[in-house]
């Protein structure tokens, strides 16, 4: 594999960032279609325009000869219960074609480095228990379990 380049979240993918978003959110959907909504580009288009666009919000982009490859998309949170500052993962993202590359952990490394510069102590995300890959991905890089959401369908 070329060389990753990490960098900051860009109007200039959103083509590409759209299309990684639909990989994904077709994989939720199918894992959990009571939860989640079917894949549609206008939804994914406003929720990349509200990521850029909201202060808290940011994400960095992992390319690959100049293709995204990647993406987490994140927010700078104060936890209501401790009044804590944290960084919440909103998404993270690997396309299929570059999935156990370690695209992921690029990522969120970089997140990790971002957090440590800007005095962020705490950094969390929310994980579906179908996603189980994910779960061992984020095992791997010493994050815990620390809270189950519960669901009930109506």
């Amino acid at each position: 594999m070329s060389k990753v380049e990490i960098v900051e979240i860009s109007s200039k993918y959103m083509p590409e960032m759209i299309e990684a978003l639909q990989e994904t959110n077709a994989f939720h959907y199918d894992g959990c279609p009571t939860y989640f909504m079917k894949p549609n580009k206008d939804n994914d288009s406003a929720y990349l325009r509200w990521i850029m666009s909201t202060s808290d919000n940011f994400g960095y982009l992992a390319l690959v000869n100049g293709k995204l490859a990647g993406m987490i998309l994140c927010g700078l949170v104060v936890k209501n219960n401790c009044y804590k500052k944290v960084y919440y993962i909103h998404d993270l993202v690997v396309k299929s074609e570059y999935r156990s590359l370690g695209i992921g952990k690029y990522l969120c490394n970089k997140l990790t480095e971002q957090a440590k510069k800007n005095g962020i102590k705490h950094i969390e995300g929310e994980v579906f228990m179908f996603n189980e890959n994910a779960i061992g991905f984020y095992k791997k890089l010493g994050y815990k379990t620390a809270s189950t959401v519960m669901s009930l369908d109506l």
